[in-house]
């Protein structure tokens, strides 16, 4: 089906302004942790990185401190399903969100807006059991035509924290709900959301830290500018998801040590000195008090450059209990000592 060209006017800065200071609180729960923010051009680029599980556990954080921070208005690309609903797609059209389609990239592009994409779309949402942190992009290749026939650049960028807040219990590989789902999908055009679980036996989200990573910019125009050039866009596609992966794998390298520094005393002044310390809880024997060992964990190279790995030669990893407290630790709750 084809959709006319529609780009909602962009939000004044004060409205945006105003949207931000409404998820103050939550973001001083949140607590989101950035790298490569500078990586981002001023003048327009394609924003493209992994989908967490329902979307908007992370997405309004990441966007609201690319605005904080750098005065940037993200626009995202929505599914063609989050417009058969009328009073959801009036919001999401208020928040600059544009309808994804490729006659308005091809508008956006000319324009050298910030436009955001998630290649996964909705099946990457609608994580199923064992699929964090996931690429579920299949042969998509759209977003890669697009850039290359502009020219522009695309900015890989990774999310962590949010498929942590929730276990799927229930997805479509489970016998009867799946059966629905698959036709709701065939009728509806759009995959159904698994049962999850979060604090207790509840759907409510588990407290979690989230972390974003953006690298540095991937050159289009040196793979071609032909929009049919099947081949250069498989090409850009998978240095972009290749990029993509290092940033997930770097920022869940950084969310363990940022634990294991809060749940260990001494660990941030010996990270500081180019080593770290990694916990771990002993005991003497049955009856015997227990006591805390702490080994060095030394950095075999700090992420630096483009690709931003981390690898880290571990001794111990922290014990259950000190790897819990480092969760709460990391979002700001702290204990006393009895």
């Amino acid at each position: 089906m084809e959709y006319p060209v529609e780009i909602p006017a962009l939000p004044s800065e004060g409205s945006i302004d105003r949207l931000v200071s409404l998820l103050a609180p939550l973001l001083r729960i949140a607590q989101p942790k950035i790298y490569g923010l500078d990586n981002l051009p001023a003048d327009g680029s394609l924003l493209a990185g992994n989908h967490t599980i329902y979307g908007f556990l992370d997405l309004p954080f990441m966007m609201a401190e690319v605005w904080k921070r750098r005065r940037l208005l993200i626009r995202g690309l929505g599914e063609h399903a989050h417009y058969a609903v009328p009073v959801w797609r009036d919001l999401l059209a208020a928040c600059g969100m544009v309808r994804g389609t490729r006659d308005n990239v091809r508008v956006l592009m000319r324009d050298r807006q910030t436009v955001l994409v998630f290649p996964g779309g909705a099946r990457e949402v609608n994580k199923r059991r064992g699929q964090q942190y996931q690429l579920l992009w299949r042969e998509r290749v759209g977003f890669a035509r697009l850039a290359a026939e502009h020219g522009y650049p695309i900015v890989p960028f990774a999310a962590v924290g949010a498929d942590d807040m929730l276990d799927v219990i229930v997805d479509q590989n489970t016998p009867i709900y799946g059966q629905v789902a698959g036709l709701y999908q065939k009728v509806m055009g759009f995959p159904t959301p698994p049962v999850v679980r979060g604090v207790g036996p509840t759907p409510i989200p588990r407290l979690e830290r989230l972390y974003f990573w953006f690298g540095e910019p991937i050159d289009s125009a040196t793979f071609g500018n032909r929009f049919d050039d099947t081949c250069a866009a498989r090409a850009l596609r998978d240095e972009v998801k290749q990029a993509i992966l290092v940033g997930i794998q770097f920022l869940r390298d950084e969310r363990e040590q940022d634990r294991t520094a809060a749940s260990c005393p001494g660990y941030a002044a010996g990270a500081n000195s180019g080593r770290g310390q990694s916990c771990s809880t002993t005991s003497s024997g049955q009856g015997a008090s227990s006591t805390k060992r702490c080994a060095v964990l030394r950095p075999s190279r700090r992420p630096t450059g483009p690709c931003l790995r981390a690898e880290y030669q571990q001794v111990d990893r922290p014990s259950a209990a000190s790897e819990f407290v480092g969760r709460l630790a990391v979002l700001g709750v702290s204990f006393d000592a009895a």
